[in-house]
């Protein structure tokens, strides 16, 4: 009988990244660091994929200084020849949570698209990080993530594209192509109960938005229903207050100001400001309306002080200022 030794093939430089973020989702960022740093070693230098998840090991290691990190994410941009898809997952390393920078997001969005300008991912990719940047500059084209959004969508129409769609179609004013995208979307693209919690949920805020008023609240009941069919959702603070808001233009707009009141008292004002975030949904809008409804149920001081709140949330914010101008004439007189 012939005794020989077994071979065991050493493992690829993709094998070695691919085994590197199993270890960071584990939360073994040293072990993380180690196979990354192999994989680089075994012919990876042209790896994005491993030098970005250099990058966010070394940026989960408490040890380590943010610098080393950026010196490996810049890396990681410095790479050719990469595919839409390595560029992808290049992004979401910089895009998410521990990491959240925008602007290497975005470089690795534009190199998605380089790499493949058919890419209906990193297209919804691009138009996310896009709205991202936008909401620290008041400045930002807002058709640019609308674009980014809808070229998705023509690409592979998808509920989740569709949402993305209808939010910015709502945010440029544009409520009728609202109410189709999220109509067609519900109708021909089978989403799961969560996606149609959210389309119906879109479509009621363009109806509100528009006066339909009737209508919208018929939607909010629709994307509660679907919202609870889905064992995963959970409703916390962020849902209840958009939740709240869009039934409080309806109810404000059909003259329900205690209904209304009543929505919106169930959040802690205080904190409006820790989950009111995006540009439809702002801790100024949220203050106005609850103004709205408490001048509607004769509550002159507490209007008043819901409308100074609102403008300490934004000084800039008009309706705000009109509201409050409204009420203090209509004391004086």
């Amino acid at each position: 009988m012939l005794f020989f030794t077994p071979v065991t093939a050493s493992p690829s430089s993709g094998d070695l990244t691919d085994a590197g973020y199993v270890a960071l989702e584990s939360g073994d960022n040293r072990m993380a660091k180690t196979l990354f740093t192999r994989a680089l070693d075994t012919g990876g230098q042209n790896s994005p994929l491993a030098w970005a998840g250099l990058g966010k090991a070394l940026w989960n290691d408490s040890s380590s200084l943010n610098e080393a990190s950026y010196t490996a994410f810049n890396r990681s941009l410095e790479c050719v020849n990469a595919s839409s898809e390595d560029w992808n997952a290049v992004f979401m390393v910089f895009f998410n949570e521990p990491v959240n920078d925008f602007e290497l997001a975005y470089s690795a969005g534009l190199k998605a698209l380089e790499a493949d300008p058919e890419d209906d991912v990193a297209w919804n990719y691009f138009g996310c990080v896009i709205d991202g940047l936008a909401h620290n500059n008041s400045d930002a084209d807002l058709n640019e993530p609308f674009d980014a959004f809808k070229k998705a969508m023509s690409l592979n129409p998808t509920a989740l594209y569709s949402g993305n769609v209808a939010y910015y179609a709502i945010v440029t004013g544009n409520y009728s192509y609202a109410v189709e995208i999220t109509d067609q979307a519900v109708e021909y693209y089978s989403p799961d109960e969560w996606s149609k919690g959210t389309l119906f949920f879109l479509k009621a805020l363009a109806l509100a938005e528009t006066g339909s008023s009737e209508e919208a609240l018929e939607n909010i009941e629709l994307s509660r229903e679907a919202y609870n069919s889905d064992e995963s959702f959970e409703w916390d603070e962020y849902f209840y207050a958009t939740d709240g808001m869009v039934s409080a233009i309806a109810l404000n707009d059909l003259g329900r100001s205690d209904e209304s009141a009543e929505i919106l008292a169930r959040i802690d004002t205080d904190k409006l400001d820790d989950y009111m975030q995006g540009l439809l949904f702002t801790p100024e809008r949220y203050m106005d309306l609850y103004g709205v409804a408490l001048s509607g149920l004769g509550r002159t001081d507490d209007a008043a002080t819901a409308f100074e709140k609102s403008l300490e949330y934004n000084i800039d914010y008009i309706p705000a200022k009109n509201h409050l101008d409204n009420l203090n004439q209509k004391i004086s007189q």
